[in-house]
């Protein structure tokens, strides 16, 4: 972003909050959260937050009454879900949820 001052054109940073400078107040474990899906693999899925945030879920962090063995079965695209946060991989800057599907 650029604003003109002064007559000269200087650049404004756009700011947002840093949720990874915090993350473990703002998302505890355990905590729920409303993601949507953004890919599904069959053994894999990848959700972001509504504040932007990417989320990995793994096959075996879904509960469910049934056997999963894919997936793209289960889960559908761009669809959100209410899931929990079991952990933080800070060197991809992601939250680690889990999927309770026995509701």
């Amino acid at each position: 972003m650029t604003t003109t001052m002064n007559q000269q054109q200087i650049y404004e940073p756009k700011w947002c909050y840093d949720y990874w400078a915090d993350i473990e107040r703002v998302y505890p474990i355990g905590s729920t959260i409303t993601c949507k899906v953004t890919s599904i693999k069959p053994n894999y899925a990848f959700f972001k937050t509504k504040e932007g945030l990417n989320c990995f879920l793994g096959k075996d962090k879904i509960s469910s009454p049934w056997r999963i063995t894919n997936l793209t079965q289960v889960l559908s695209s761009d669809i959100e879900y209410e899931c929990s946060v079991s952990g933080y991989n800070f060197e991809k800057r992601r939250l680690v949820i889990a999927l309770n599907l026995n509701h």
